[in-house]
């Protein structure tokens, strides 16, 4: 029988369910996973079918894969190495691992054809991407079907994946194919500060474990059956690009919806005010639908961690996010709410738009932080989002990404793949600060309604197309109808920092001058308001352009102050305004930067409790 019509018996007998319902994406790769836990050996054991649409133009000589957890098989992988080059420990506390023991493609074997490699550095002892050569190439704009067997061993909790006690968390547990853009291969190894690209598709998912566990997971139960002390789930999930499951013996489940949305969330027994969760969820999810796109899931799904596993907390997954609680001593606290609301948010830029987050993270975990401050503004208040304790207020969301921010990173771009980043408070800063405080001046500039209706534009007009940076600046052009492109070059593709301030004011009878300074890099109009005695402020404008300028007025009336405009991005906001005398907005300003330092004291004196 030839090649050609083994596959097309082969697409006559995949399941109707990848073809049941109107797709929202491509569905490129399609997965049917059949998988026995055993908590005991902490293994996986599964058999996955795969149905794979090749893009492109020329004929595919290799099939490549991820296999994430081998990372964590000892010290020799990518990711150790780069975390003790962190100062970070350079073994996992106990090893996990992914093997492929079988690969078919039209009845052939091809699992003895593996070889590992490692595409971005030169770590040949890096097991997390697998190629297996083909004999004959394939040809594109096909869809072929790969039977996989392999099994899965849970490391101890690590980089949010693993087990701690009798508590499991199933992410990237099973061996996905690469990416293929412009006919080569975008499978990059698993690194310290990356996380994942994957094409989008159906998921249905067998899982067969021991009774007494309950499980959270990425999709909509469909079927439940128990025999013999073991019981068997099947879930389904569409238009996604992973699939995530939680097993723990202890979980309570609690369950509400927001307009058409289920929202399930799975807690600990001590957790009583985990609802703090769904009522965070449904705030984001309202927002969202308000000013960026809805959301098309039936589900969604929340894993609260307990305290002992909180290293799985904090991750997200194409519609299951895991959080956290704060300590007992510190429940009130909003970090449970602020951490809730930043996964959930990352549905719309790492679900739905799904970047490339090992090329261009900040895409991802940059917009997410600026919508992230925007809802907690919005539901808490500016400068309230993080703590509320009598009089004590903390700052917004944006502003606990400061200290970070103000780092001062000198060598990294914001727009560069993540595993070249000096170090992980350096890609903590560019993916995560920097883009924050950058897209907030953007706000700034073009003004919150535009800013969204950009936003808007580029979620409608690109998601389920994996994005890139071009077309988030084409998108937020054309969606805002204004050019910030002189400003997006600046901020994205240099180091450069921005900070303007007043040097003094002068007076030399009734010729009056203002100097402002440029000390940054970056260009920006300035504004000046300059306010005399028993007059209207006076506004000015400057290019911004030169090192400094200065601003004459004529009046006999004596300047009382002049500031001005601080954008979100500026270094240094303390010398925006000056005062001949005694202001007391110099004095709010410097309050207001004690109480920020104070705040983080108080986190840092809470994590340590």
């Amino acid at each position: 029988m030839g090649r050609l019509v083994k596959r097309l018996l082969l697409l006559l007998l995949c399941p109707i369910w990848l073809y049941a319902a109107d797709p929202l994406s491509p569905r490129i790769a399609n997965y049917e996973i059949k998988a026995n836990f055993n908590p005991t050996a902490k293994t996986i054991e599964g058999e996955e079918t795969i149905t794979w649409t090749i893009e492109g133009d020329n004929p595919l000589p290799s099939l490549q894969f991820h296999l994430y957890w081998n990372a964590f098989r000892d010290g020799k992988s990518t990711y150790m190495r780069e975390a003790a080059r962190a100062s970070q420990p350079d073994e996992p506390p106990e090893a996990g691992s992914i093997e492929i023991t079988s690969l078919t493609l039209d009845g052939e074997e091809l699992a003895p054809l593996g070889r590992f490699i490692h595409p971005d550095d030169s770590n040949v002892e890096d097991r997390t991407v697998e190629e297996f050569p083909l004999e004959d190439a394939l040809d594109p704009n096909q869809t072929v079907v790969l039977h996989i067997r392999f099994k899965s061993k849970f490391p101890a909790l690590i980089a949010r994946a693993g087990y701690e006690r009798d508590f499991f968390m199933a992410g990237q547990w099973f061996p996905k194919i690469g990416v293929r853009q412009r006919d080569l291969w975008n499978t990059h190894q698993y690194h310290l500060n990356s996380e994942f690209f994957a094409d989008f598709g159906t998921y249905r998912v067998t899982l067969t474990l021991p009774t007494a566990y309950i499980v959270a997971a990425s999709g909509d139960l469909v079927s439940t059956t128990t025999a013999g002390g073991q019981r068997t789930l099947i879930y389904e999930s569409d238009d996604v690009h992973d699939f995530a499951w939680s097993a723990w013996t202890k979980f309570r489940r609690a369950e509400d919806h927001w307009r058409g949305v289920r929202i399930e969330l799975y807690y600990p027994p001590e957790h009583t005010d985990a609802v703090r969760h769904i009522e965070a969820a449904k705030a984001t999810l309202a927002w969202f639908d308000r000013n960026i796109g809805s959301y098309p899931y039936p589900r969604l799904v929340i894993v609260d961690c307990p305290e002992w596993a909180a290293e799985a907390g904090g991750m997200e997954y194409p519609t299951l996010v895991t959080t956290v609680m704060p300590p007992p001593a510190f429940m009130w606290r909003r970090e449970s709410e602020v951490v809730t609301i930043h996964e959930v948010g990352h549905q719309y830029f790492y679900g739905m738009l799904a970047s490339n987050e090992f090329e261009e993270a900040w895409l991802d975990e940059g917009i997410n932080s600026y919508t992230e401050s925007a809802i907690t503004d919005e539901i808490f208040g500016r400068r309230s989002s993080w703590d509320s304790l009598g009089p004590l207020r903390g700052s917004d969301a944006g502003y606990n990404e400061m200290p970070g921010f103000l780092a001062r990173p000198v060598t990294d771009l914001v727009v560069q793949p993540s595993w070249r980043y000096a170090s992980p408070a350096s890609y903590q800063v560019s993916s995560y600060s920097r883009p924050l405080f950058l897209l907030r001046t953007a706000e700034e500039l073009l003004g919150r309604e535009a800013m969204y209706r950009g936003l808007r534009f580029y979620f409608e007009h690109w998601k389920f197309k994996h994005p890139t940076t071009r077309d988030f600046l084409a998108a937020m052009k054309e969606g805002s109808r204004q050019d910030l492109g002189w400003y997006f070059q600046q901020v994205l593709y240099t180091t450069h920092w921005l900070d303007y301030g007043i040097e003094g004011i002068h007076t030399d009878g009734n010729e009056n001058w203002v100097r402002v300074l440029r000390t940054g890099e970056i260009e920006m109009p300035v504004e000046l308001t300059v306010h005399f005695e028993g007059q209207p402020d006076r506004k000015l404008f400057w290019t911004g352009s030169e090192g400094w300028h200065d601003f004459y007025l004529q009046s006999a009336a004596p300047i009382s102050w002049a500031a001005i405009t601080t954008h979100a991005m500026d270094a240094n906001p303390t010398d925006n305004s000056y005062a001949p005398q005694t202001n007391p907005a110099g004095g709010r300003k410097l309050a207001g930067l004690w109480t920020f330092l104070v705040q983080h004291l108080l986190e840092i004196a809470a994590w340590l409790v």
